[in-house]
């Protein structure tokens, strides 16, 4: 198994902020599983070098926010979130709640990477192929522990799909619970506080930044 740790260390001398911004792009495709897993390693690796690079906490975060939002599907995430709500949204409104939950849900992954997991050392596991579709469409899953010193291991199941042109990560599972089920829960829960106003749930994600 492939073991990659979220940490600052040192690094060679002479690796500055520039080189920071181009060692980031994510693999365009995937497309077996062991390329499936490849670009899972890849993925943390790119995390882990943020915290021995970056130069400050500002830096740290938008390094993490880049790659969070090249690695999920957030589009797709976004409209699963909403469900069947997104029949009765204008494409502006759809265009305004894919665009303010998509910072949303980034500025979540980015509290979950510098917070619970920071310092966590993250082994990949198994692949299991979950089907193939006949448009060339795979999709996978995919386990990683994460462990933290005098803590118990963290269970992350990572869903993604590849197909010849792409490969994002759909849904994430710590301790076997959904990303996309938690964040589905919680807009639920806004469109009734909120009497299934989506504008004043968009300006909610908003004004959570």
């Amino acid at each position: 198994m492939s073991e990659l740790k979220l940490t600052r260390r040192t690094l060679i001398a002479g690796v500055g902020s520039v080189a920071v911004a181009t060692t980031f792009a994510l693999p365009a495709q995937a497309r077996d599983a062991d390329m499936a897993k490849g670009f899972v390693e890849r993925f943390f690796s790119d995390l882990a070098r943020v915290y021995v690079e970056a130069t400050s906490e500002a830096q740290r975060n938008g390094f993490i926010s880049e790659n969070v939002r090249g690695a999920f599907d957030i589009s797709r995430i976004a409209r699963i979130v909403a469900g069947r709500h997104t029949r009765r949204m204008t494409s502006d409104q759809i265009a305004s709640f894919e665009q303010a939950f998509g910072d949303y849900f980034t500025r979540r992954q980015v509290d979950l990477f510098t917070n619970d997991l920071l310092g966590a050392t993250f082994e990949t596991g198994s692949v299991r192929l979950l089907g193939s579709e006949s448009n060339g469409l795979s999709r996978y899953e995919i386990s990683v522990q994460a462990t933290l010193t005098n803590r118990p291991v963290v269970p992350i199941t990572l869903s993604l799909y590849e197909t010849e042109d792409i490969t994002q990560i759909s849904d994430m599972q710590i301790y076997g619970t959904s990303m996309v089920s938690q964040f589905r829960h919680e807009f639920s829960s806004l469109m009734s506080e909120n009497g299934n106003n989506i504008d004043a749930v968009i300006a909610h994600y908003r004004s959570a930044l």
